[in-house]
């Protein structure tokens, strides 16, 4: 049984995605960085400095959707909790009442962001340790039982991001 060649960005024998040029085949190739933006596809707008992507589209709900649900859940809630739906000259300030929603809007946006970014690894991962990974998944797939492959995904992530943490 033949050895399989050594990878170049870590030094280990792996089962699968490595070929070596004698083999008559091309040299392994790290897979491409996936984006959440087809760089090919034309863009709808142009993106200036310091913009999000542009939107891909998915098979997700419609948060508009979402968001219209919520506001008929609320304008029934709001008719239990004050025994009337809410209307124009009810006897309230609405510009306050909106004004105070807003700053406890603000203050559990900033909660969620901290949370967010308290929660994740502030680590910069180079293309070299994209494509390590993606041979250590296929590695750890091969041969893998179905009922097997969550748990063995979720052992090289973690053992992914331990390595990243140690450097």
């Amino acid at each position: 049984m033949s050895q399989n060649p050594v990878c170049a960005c870590c030094n280990q024998r792996h089962t699968v995605g490595h070929v070596t040029p004698a083999s008559g085949r091309a040299p392994y190739e790290p897979p491409r960085v996936m984006s959440s933006v087809d760089l090919n596809a034309p863009a709808e707008k142009p993106v200036r400095e310091g913009d999000q992507p542009l939107p891909v589209r998915n098979n997700m709900p419609a948060v508009w959707d979402m968001v219209m649900d919520d506001i008929r859940k609320r304008d029934v809630i709001g008719e239990k909790r004050y025994g009337t739906r809410l209307q124009p000259f009810n006897g309230r300030d609405a510009l306050r009442d909106a004004y105070e929603e807003a700053l406890d809007l603000v203050v559990y946006l900033r909660q969620a962001i901290h949370e967010r970014d308290a929660s994740r690894p502030a680590l910069a991962v180079r293309p070299d340790q994209l494509a390590h990974l993606h041979l250590r998944m296929k590695d750890a797939l091969t041969g893998c039982p179905w009922e097997m492959r969550d748990k063995a995904i979720t052992d090289v992530i973690d053992q992914f991001w331990d390595s990243l943490a140690r450097q």
